[in-house]
Parts: C-alpha cells; sequence; structure tokens
C-alpha cells in the first residue's frame, strides 16, 4: 500500500518546503521510518517542485519508488516557468545529497571551495557553463598565487557536482565540463613510517588501540573504513570482511582479508556482543561489558600523544599506517591484487609507490588465499593473544 504525498513548491524568497516527519536517512532521497516503510523524496534542481511517498517494502522498491517519482518530475522541462537552473542549484544538490557527508567537507577545507564557487559562478545559468569560463577561474586562482596542487579540488568538486546530478537523474544534459582535466602536480613517493616508530607505538598507545593498530599495520584500509564495520559484516569462517559502498571512498563494494591472528580478538568482541568490529570496551561494576564506538579524532589524539612523548618527527601521522602497508604490498603481490583489496586504483598506486615487478609477487589470481597465506606469518599467534587481551 502506498501513501501519495505530493508538494509542488514555488521557487519564490522566503518560501518553504512543507515539515514532514522523517525517519533515518539511507541515502539521499530514501528515509526509514520502520523495519519495512520508506519515505521517499524526489525535487527538482532548483527546488521548485517536490514529491514524497511513502512505500511498504524493502529498500529495493523504495530505490524503483524514488526513481519513478523522479521520472514524474522530469517529464516536460526541467524548469518550471520562471525557474533558472544556476550552478549554484547544481552545487547546493551535490552538497545536500552527498558532499557534506565526506571527511573534507566536515573538516572545513570543503565547505571553503564551495563558498568560493558559488562566489564565482553561482547566479551563472548551467547553460553558460563552459571549459573556457573554468579556465578562467584557474587562471585567476593562479594570479592570486594558488599552486595547481591547490586549485585541482576546486576542479573537481565542480566536476563532481555536475556529474552527481547527472548521475542522480535530476540533470538531464551533458556535463559542460567533461574532459576538463586537473592540472598536473609534481608527486613525492608516499612517506612510510620506520619500524622503530612502530615499536614505539605498539608499546605505548592505550590498551584498546592496539587491535586496530594492529590491523592497520597488516591490511591496507582506510581508517574512516574500519572505525564504520558492524560485526554483521564479518564472515568469520572465511574471515573476510564486507564493506558497503557507502562506507568506502571509492563508493564500491569491497572485501577486506582478516589476518589470522587477529580473529582470537574479533571472535572475542563478537562473543561479548560488539555491535563494532572494533570499539573500546567498559567493564562496569555489574559485570557488564559496555562497548563504545572508536572516533577517528581520539585516534589522532592518542597517537600524537605518544609521538610527541616519544620526541618522534611530526610528519609521522596514523594514516601513514596505510601507505607503509601498501608499501609492502606493492613488494609482495600483483598490483591489481592490491588495487581491489585497497581500493586505489592501480594508476594512483603506480604514481605514489614504487611498484615491484610482477615476477617477483604472488598473482592476482591467488586471491585473499595469498593474502592469508602473507598474513598468518607476518605475527606469531602469542601476539595475536597479547592483542585479544589487550581489549
Amino acid at each position: 500500500m502506498e501513501t501519495d504525498y505530493i508538494t509542488t513548491m514555488l521557487s519564490a524568497p522566503g518560501r518553504t518546503a512543507v515539515h514532514m516527519a522523517r525517519g533515518k536517512r539511507i541515502e539521499a532521497g530514501i528515509f526509514r521510518l520502520s523495519s519495512c516503510k520508506y519515505l521517499v523524496e524526489a525535487t527538482t534542481l532548483g527546488g521548485s517542485k517536490r514529491a514524497r511517498k511513502t512505500v511498504e517494502g524493502d529498500i529495493h522498491a523504495a530505490r524503483k519508488c524514488r526513481e519513478e517519482l523522479r521520472e514524474q518530475l522530469l517529464q516536460g522541462s526541467l524548469k518550471s516557468p520562471g525557474e533558472v537552473l544556476t550552478v549554484e542549484s547544481v552545487i547546493d544538490y551535490y552538497v545536500k545529497n552527498h558532499y557534506a557527508r565526506t571527511s573534507r567537507y566536515a573538516i572545513g577545507s570543503g565547505k571553503a571551495i564551495v563558498r568560493t564557487l558559488k562566489e564565482k559562478f553561482g547566479g551563472m545559468d548551467v547553460a553558460d557553463l563552459s571549459k573556457g569560463a573554468l579556465s578562467t577561474f584557474v587562471f585567476d586562482l593562479r594570479n592570486s598565487g594558488y599552486a595547481n596542487a591547490g586549485i585541482n579540488p576546486y576542479i573537481v568538486t565542480l566536476r563532481a557536482a555536475f556529474q552527481f546530478c547527472i548521475d542522480a537523474g535530476v540533470l538531464r544534459i551533458a556535463s559542460p565540463l567533461a574532459g576538463f582535466k586537473v592540472l598536473k602536480v609534481q608527486q613525492g613517493r608516499k612517506e612510510i613510517i620506520p619500524e622503530a616508530a612502530l615499536k614505539v607505538f605498539r608499546e605505548n598507545l592505550p590498551d584498546f588501540l592496539r587491535p586496530i593498530l594492529a590491523f592497520k599495520e597488516l591490511v591496507p584500509c582506510r581508517v574512516l573504513e574500519l572505525l564504520e564495520i558492524r560485526m554483521e559484516q564479518v564472515d568469520f569462517e572465511k574471515r573476510v570482511i564486507h564493506l558497503a559502498k557507502d562506507q568506502t571512498k571509492t563508493e564500491e563494494d569491497r572485501d577486506l582479508p582478516i589476518p589470522l591472528v587477529m580473529m582470537v580478538h574479533f571472535e572475542r568482541m563478537k562473543a561479548w556482543g560488539s555491535p563494532w568490529l572494533f570499539a573500546r570496551t567498559e567493564l562496569r561494576k555489574d559485570g557488564t561489558v559496555v562497548f563504545h564506538k572508536l572516533a577517528r579524532n581520539t585516534i589522532s589524539v592518542e597517537f600524537r600523544k605518544v609521538r610527541e612523548a616519544a620526541g618522534l618527527p611530526r610528519a609521522i601521522v596514523f594514516r601513514k599506517l596505510r601507505h607503509t602497508v601498501l608499501s609492502q604490498w606493492l613488494r609482495r603481490y600483483d598490483i591489481g591484487l592490491v588495487s581491489e583489496v585497497a581500493g586505489a586504483s592501480p594508476e594512483t598506486l603506480r604514481e605514489y609507490y614504487d611498484v615491484v615487478p610482477v615476477e617477483a609477487k604472488v598473482a592476482a589470481a591467488d586471491g585473499f588465499a595469498a593474502c592469508h597465506e602473507h598474513l598468518t606469518n607476518t605475527l606469531t599467534l602469542s601476539e595475536g593473544s597479547r592483542i585479544a587481551a589487550s581489549a
């Protein structure tokens, strides 16, 4: 059974959307109201038209309904009478439905990029935006003292905004910026953390951070991906973690191998009833165990405390563990296998890392079996027990 909530919005200043109670946001335009009931919403770019429906069923039914609503709104012209489709509306749609949830936007640098793009292109009609206009903008930034590395985020953000709207079906034109390439930047090789420094962190980090440190030393994954892993995503029999596309930077499903020595800790966390794979445990007076989700800021702060106390260089930061492990993997595995596990393109890996010839490495066809053999021999079982005991 479906209930229709169709609201046509006026684009006049001061008019706001009709308020509706919303559940948990699952993805763009889909909100979960209950276990099998969803609120589905679609809007035009300018916000002058909005359509909503409540749907009973699973997420696939909600997605199908969202596409149907978009088709209804997009029949005929994309614009309502008197509505001007501007670059600002494209940017706003992108920020609201995707960019605002990215780490770059959360830490503030993305907000500055969006603000600058709106100041430059905001009132421009999308039909007037061209590669020439963007080239002029790039020229102005360069004259203001920006290096190529500082200009590229503006190009990438604007291109991504148009492509996101096109992929979402709310903009039915070819991207005016398609083919506009980012500027060439002379890149150095990724820095790695020396073994002596890693030993300092193993010995001095708080006990609740040692499991995630051990995992990061063995598998080339991103820390934000690890913090969102829930216990139901772990296949204990095959020793594989399944990452959903909404958890990865590349927005693609991906699997991570689990080192054998980490299984002791993971099975213990599962037996205790932890909802997350990595969590801080608290034993209360009544004997119950409470689990606290790890935060990226907590890890960074504790890592910095140990680094400063040991007098290590400021360049040693937690995220460089991924660079260190990638360097090690590329000396042992085929670049195709490393690309699949790490979620990085072969082109990026070749640009930032030294790649050993294929003949000297394990073939990609061996897949996770090869990974498990390597990871099993990396740490001893006694060290695995120490990791589990430290939780």
